[in-house]
């Protein structure tokens, strides 16, 4: 991520709100003891390392914070270009296997790439700016 800001690229992350319902929901998810002041700390955490990150490089960071719950993880490089790859991983439910579904998309996928996409974008406008958010 640094090299990428650092050459220009815009890296975007989405982060689930400290402290709201879909962090609880994130952290009931797991086939573990729910820790929820723990889970919160890493949060604060992350929010704290890309503050950090983005003082320190620079660059085009984005940061946007949902109140809703996050089904699945992903990373979306050269979005809008005909080399565009969406590695996307569904979160299971208290299943502790590491081999969680996992997917590569590409916009010659057609619907399933689209949808995916839609779907990112559209967490993408109903979150806040970093920083903003109570």
């Amino acid at each position: 991520m640094e090299r990428r800001l650092r050459s220009g690229s815009l890296v975007r992350i989405l982060v689930v709100q400290p402290a709201s319902p879909a962090e609880e929901l994130a952290e009931n998810r797991l086939g573990i003891q729910a820790d929820h002041a723990r889970r919160t700390a890493q949060t604060h955490g992350t929010l704290t390392h890309l503050e950090r990150l983005h003082a320190s490089v620079g660059g085009r960071l984005e940061v946007r914070v949902t109140t809703e719950e996050l089904s699945f993880g992903w990373t979306h490089i050269s979005p809008g270009t005909s080399r565009a790859t969406l590695y996307l991983q569904y979160y299971a439910y208290k299943i502790q296997r590491l081999e969680n579904m996992k997917m590569i998309l590409r916009p010659a996928d057609g619907q399933w790439y689209d949808f995916h996409v839609d779907q990112l974008e559209a967490f993408w406008v109903n979150a806040t700016p970093w920083g903003t958010a109570s």
